[in-house]
């Protein structure tokens, strides 16, 4: 989210700062939480978590990506270094078409990404490689600038998932890749002021829709809703101002049970959070 909620953004984190320093307590279910504000890059917007925990990409809004690995039992995230998504001719994203905000990873590491500014979706062999643009239909052109796809997700069929950040005549359009076009498949249910941040499946191919509330004073809330054949249901919500702007997802298993994993953006500023968040989630 760039740009367009800046002003608000940075309003709202001054008006904040004359309330109490102590803010809401996470809700049920918070496990930990870790300062990424020492990594490089920033304005953290996708995640994916490997299978096992251990290490993650973390994709930025301004076409760039880390490699990293936690250590729970130490309270630390390690990165390498920052690098760039890269177009078909090897070059970094240009400028105007680097809002890279969804990342799906499917087997041997191929991964797809998605773009706001201009909503497409690019394809690579591996994140890092020299990426293809996928066909862009005309239905992607309906979506003004910074509302179009910030979520994106592999279902484990292999079908890839596309929902824009926000509803389109009442509803959110899913489209989903036929393996030659995008077509517009589903819709999910969408309530006022909520605006969709990221997606992900889990392992027994349930969708979860992150989304994020901004209160201006009161800062941001989350929530993640689970669809599962048809049904719906609310499975976590932050209360105002627990975190900052979560706005990467992923879904997976510990020894425990499933574990959701988001990363927050720092708009690029040093004054807001930049943080990797997880909590237990019910099975």
């Amino acid at each position: 989210m760039r740009r367009r909620s800046l002003g608000q953004l940075i309003l709202g984190l001054w008006l904040m700062g004359l309330q109490s320093a102590a803010g809401p307590l996470p809700p049920e279910g918070f496990l930990r939480s870790f300062d990424l504000k020492a990594l490089p890059g920033g304005g953290f917007s996708a995640l994916h978590m490997t299978a096992d925990g251990a290490s993650a990409v973390i994709l930025t809004d301004k076409g760039g990506f880390l490699r990293v690995k936690i250590d729970r039992a130490a309270g630390q995230v390690t990165s390498g270094p920052l690098l760039a998504v890269l177009d078909a001719k090897g070059r970094p994203l240009r400028d105007g078409q680097s809002d890279t905000e969804g990342l799906a990873v499917g087997p041997g590491g191929r991964a797809w990404i998605s773009t706001e500014g201009t909503a497409r979706v690019l394809s690579m062999p591996r994140i890092g490689q020299p990426s293809t643009r996928m066909p862009r239909p005309k239905a992607f052109a309906q979506f003004p600038p910074n509302t179009a796809f910030e979520a994106l997700a592999r279902a484990p069929d292999g079908t890839l998932w596309l929902i824009p950040e926000a509803a389109v005549k009442g509803d959110l359009p899913v489209f989903t890749w036929t393996g030659t076009a995008w077509e517009k498949a589903y819709s999910l249910r969408h309530d006022p002021f909520w605006l969709v941040a990221d997606a992900c499946f889990d392992d027994k191919g349930r969708l979860y829709v992150l989304e994020r509330l901004f209160a201006g004073p009161a800062g941001f809330a989350s929530r993640i809703r689970r669809f599962d054949q048809g049904t719906e249901a609310l499975i976590l919500q932050t209360a105002l101002g627990t975190h900052d702007n979560l706005e990467g997802l992923s879904i997976w298993r510990d020894g425990t049970g499933l574990v959701a994993s988001m990363v927050s953006d720092d708009n690029f500023l040093k004054l807001f959070r930049a943080e990797l968040v997880e909590y237990r989630l019910p099975d």
